[in-house]
């Protein structure tokens, strides 16, 4: 199967983010094309699998869920791109997030794949 080249580009600014507010916005619209438009997930699946991949590490469920909620609250809110979000100066803590939500999804070979980046230290 060809890879999709609008997907590639996206993944690459995903890569290529470097300010906390891009990185945020990059990740609400691969999160919203992936897991709510191509795989169908709803917000209700997604949060438990990924709470009990997590279990009792209360810090990163709070990160994930934080993060969670803002992809959440940008894809109903149509004028999203405007809106201002505190994010944190570590763009690693958001990007960890990220890869955690695709690993407790069971998709780590696609997260992997597509930003790049190994899958050890899950």
């Amino acid at each position: 199967m060809q890879e999709n080249p609008s997907r590639a580009v996206i993944w690459q600014e995903y890569k290529d983010a470097r300010l906390p507010q891009t990185l945020l916005h990059i990740i609400n619209r691969i999160a919203d094309y992936h897991f709510f438009q191509l795989c169908n997930y709803d917000r209700d699946e997604i949060k438990s699998k990924v709470t009990a991949h997590i279990g009792a590490d209360s810090a990163k469920l709070k990160l994930v869920n934080e993060l969670l909620q803002y992809v959440y609250e940008k894809a109903e809110d149509s004028i999203g791109s405007m809106i201002y979000v505190q994010a944190p100066s570590n763009i690693a803590d958001y990007r960890s997030a990220f890869r955690t939500v695709f690993i407790a999804m069971g998709q780590e070979a696609h997260y992997a794949k597509m930003s790049g980046e190994g899958m050890h230290n899950p």
